[in-house]
């Protein structure tokens, strides 16, 4: 089971990869039967090329990732808080998600808590 170190270090890879447009880095930190349902209540997305689609999405509208508060972890799990800013800064939105992890240490579930309250004009 991955520790408290290992699973923030892989969080902390996600945010730079995302807000860097590495989508390989990014999607080396997934298992490869990945599943995301990002926000919480859409349909549920599986592996790695559907992955790969939903976060090219955020790619090419710019998306930088800012951690707003510390990661935290039980078990095989962390949940971690954010802010996105898309469009130059034109948008920003709060997101919490919840990830579970296999014993290799990669991603093998992703949850989004995020809705339209949770998005604000930016200062951009």
């Amino acid at each position: 089971m991955p520790t408290h170190g290992e699973m923030t270090a892989t969080i902390e890879k996600y945010v730079a990869a995302l807000s860097n447009g590495d989508l390989d880095a990014m999607l080396q930190l997934y298992a490869p039967d990945v599943r995301i349902e990002d926000p919480v209540g859409t349909p549920e997305r599986q592996g790695h090329a559907a992955v790969d689609a939903l976060m090219r999405q955020a790619v090419d509208a710019g998306m930088k990732l800012v951690l707003t508060a510390p990661v935290c972890t039980a078990g095989r799990s962390a949940a971690f808080a954010f802010s996105a800013t898309l469009g130059g800064g034109a948008m920003e939105v709060d997101s919490i998600n919840v990830v579970e992890f296999g014993a290799d240490g990669k991603i093998v579930r992703s949850r989004a808590y995020w809705g339209p309250d949770n998005i604000r004009p930016g200062a951009g």
